[in-house]
């Protein structure tokens, strides 16, 4: 009863916003938009970063693959025994690329032995598991062992690679 009162001491068809105000909102967001866009303007574009890298220190950096071992190992957690056909590879920066072919061909047999005493060791599960987490993590461990760091405390094995880990039952 009370919106009916108020009504009729409105004219007809005085509702809502004045074309004043909204003419007013309007020119507002048209100013607005050009003191934006005139400051990208003035800005200019995004500018180039300069790279205060030095090339040769860059080179450095790159990472490149070697080939720890590939063999069969065999693994006798279950009932039966596995062959394991397994390739390794680590991920070096080329900075510490000749310290680690040179300790791999010194060392091979050993890093070779260490490789399938993890295997031998592993349980069927994690030697099944699809991303080889477990192994992975247990060569990584070993490889920063044997490989240790360079003198800025950098490991000198970034990372293990596993991209061959295949079993197959020995009587097969």
């Amino acid at each position: 009863m009370a919106d009916a009162q108020q009504d009729e001491g409105q004219p007809a068809g005085k509702g809502g916003l004045s074309p004043m105000v909204l003419g007013v909102v309007a020119v507002l967001m048209l100013v607005e938009g050009a003191a934006v866009a005139g400051f990208f303007v003035l800005a200019g574009g995004p500018r180039e970063a300069e790279a205060g890298v030095d090339p040769e220190v860059a080179a450095l950096d790159e990472t490149v693959e070697i080939e720890l071992v590939s063999d069969r190992f065999q693994n006798m957690q279950s009932n039966r025994v596995w062959l394991w056909e397994t390739e390794v590879f680590m991920k070096v920066r080329k900075r510490h690329e000749q310290f680690v072919t040179e300790t791999l061909e010194q060392r091979r047999a050993e890093l070779k032995q260490g490789v399938a005493e993890i295997v031998r060791r592993a349980s069927e599960t994690q030697l099944r598991e699809a991303g080889l987490e477990t192994l992975n993590r247990q060569v990584s461990s070993y490889v920063h062992r044997v490989f240790g760091e360079d003198e800025a405390g950098q490991t000198r094995v970034d990372s293990v690679l596993i991209p061959k880990c295949r079993g197959f039952p020995a009587d097969y």
